[in-house]
């Protein structure tokens, strides 16, 4: 017998006998076939088999051999034979709709006494958890106090490090399979510590043609953020993965230290940060003592006005949708802004509520009509942004089609206001030059 089968034979047997040292993990992954096994790991490390969920049974599962292994499994559930698991286990039960009721009101007391979003009991790994649970109860019976079970806070941060290396291994191991990637890396700055970090994505295809994306490092950068600086920190970050290469591709924003930073390799602009530097242009560049552009500065500033009131004054919940506030830093944000304007005043609430309160000021200059037109204007440009940010599918293709189908919307009508022509202008200009 090969050394291989052996391994396997007794990895096999230990799975059987439900010996301590073997555990199973959830694999990741885009291969719906993954959803049916679990990764085997012996001594808390990967092997290079899976376990079927249902009848136990492990098949071989690497990054070599890939899912080939997964689809030549039969399932032996239907009909167990020895130690194996048997089918009846892992038939639904149905449980009673007072159980639920009583397992709601327990998050939401969790939720109340530990200050936890509600939201907790949707997260991938609080589910994992409570099944981990499920399963611990259904193999050690009832008397298991969750006292005992459960580890303290510094236990659990033990073993994070330990978790973040399991997984690490796997991406690494994920990424052998390739040979080519592309890179998007992106500054930013935590606003409350004024923090600065960088963070490197990797995009990949397998070898089942999928499309895989995943975040290697988000990590503080110290000091000046020269091109230098970026450079280095991103090389070390992919030669830590194993994937370090002149042969990389780069997307990313157009500021000078980036485009500085990776001036030895071939970087390609980040479409959707483009349409955002054409819009941000055009209305930064507007001009006061223009009559034409003064209108539309000032149903900027006072819609930024309107939104700060009501938030500063606690009366967002007295509408149905909630005023947002044009943020500099994120794209398409002064859309949002007029959009949650106009969908107040047209709701009729926005105005109730500041009559009420003698407040109409705050809309005296806020023309509606104008209001109207600038989200028409803007609208494409935001599902342009959109349709162009996927990272499911590949969009390389799709630049120069949206480009020319935002230039045919901005072709100047006869119905147009003086103001509009003369934005639509500007507009026109900077589309261009994406």
């Amino acid at each position: 017998m090969e050394q291989e089968d052996v391994a396997k034979t007794e990895l096999q047997r230990k799975i059987q006998n439900k010996d301590p040292s073997v555990s199973l993990s959830e694999l990741f992954g885009k291969s719906g076939l993954l959803k049916g096994f679990k990764r085997v790991e012996l001594d808390g490390k990967n092997t290079a088999f899976a376990a079927c969920k249902k009848c136990a049974v492990i098949v071989k599962y690497t990054s070599e051999s890939g899912t080939s292994g997964l689809k030549r499994h039969t399932c032996k559930a239907a009909t167990p034979t020895g130690n194996q698991t048997k089918v009846t286990a892992f038939i639904k039960r149905k449980l009673p709709g007072g159980v639920k009721t009583r397992v709601a009101r327990k998050i939401a007391r969790f939720c109340c006494k530990d200050l936890r979003p509600f939201a907790v009991v949707e997260g991938a790994g609080f589910v994992s958890v409570v099944q981990e649970l499920l399963d611990i109860g259904s193999q050690y019976g009832g008397a298991v106090r969750a006292e005992d079970l459960l580890p303290c806070a510094r236990t659990v941060s033990r073993h994070v490090d330990g978790e973040y290396q399991k997984s690490k291994a796997l991406v690494v191991e994920d990424l052998k399979q390739c040979t080519n990637y592309a890179v998007t890396t992106d500054l930013w700055t935590e606003e409350k510590t004024n923090t600065h970090y960088i963070t490197v994505t990797v995009h990949y295809i397998t070898v089942n043609w999928e499309m895989v994306n995943r975040i290697l490092a988000t990590k503080e950068m110290v000091g000046v953020k020269s091109g230098a600086h970026i450079r280095i920190t991103v090389e070390e970050i992919l030669q830590e993965f194993g994937i370090q290469s002149p042969n990389n591709v780069f997307v990313t924003d157009n500021g000078s230290n980036v485009v500085s930073a990776f001036k030895d390799y071939v970087r390609l602009s980040c479409a959707g940060h483009n349409i955002n530097l054409a819009l941000k242009y055009v209305f930064d560049n507007l001009e006061d003592d223009n009559p034409r552009h003064s209108p539309v500065i000032k149903l900027l500033h006072e819609s930024k006005t309107l939104v700060s009131h009501f938030k500063r004054a606690g009366l967002q919940n007295e509408l149905d949708q909630t005023l947002k506030q044009a943020v500099e830093t994120r794209w398409n944000s002064k859309l949002l802004m007029l959009r949650s304007i106009n969908d107040a005043l047209k709701s009729g609430k926005l105005h109730r509520v500041l009559l009420a309160r003698r407040e109409l000021r705050f809309l005296n200059n806020i023309d509606s009509e104008l209001l109207e037109d600038i989200i028409k204007l803007l609208t494409p440009f935001d599902e342009a942004t959109r349709h162009l940010s996927a990272d499911k599918t590949p969009t390389l293709h799709l630049v120069l089609p949206t480009k020319a189908t935002l230039l045919k919307g901005l072709l100047i009508q006869a119905d147009d206001s003086a103001i509009m022509k003369e934005v639509i202008k500007w507009l026109l200009i900077r589309t261009w030059c994406l």
